[in-house]
């Protein structure tokens, strides 16, 4: 696939996006604006950010349990 390929699908997908949040604020009968928007994609990276993070703390710890037990050094064994 292309790069123009995958950019034209990164921009649809964030112009629906836009459009699912101009509904939504529609339907609650608020206004929506750029500023709400943008404030919803910074809550979506932060989460994401959280998530990711929590994968990695614990990919990070299982990879230290299986270093310490390949080598002898199981910490948990007396």
């Amino acid at each position: 696939m292309s790069t123009i390929e995958n950019n034209s699908e990164d921009h649809e997908k964030w112009v629906e996006h836009a459009k699912n949040y101009i509904e939504t604020a529609k339907q609650n009968n608020e206004e929506p604006t750029k500023e709400g928007w943008f404030e919803i994609l910074k809550n979506d990276v932060v989460g994401g950010w959280d998530e990711m993070m929590e994968t990695f703390t614990d990919t990070w710890e299982v990879a230290n349990k299986m270093f310490d037990s390949f080598f002898g050094m199981d910490k948990e064994k007396p």
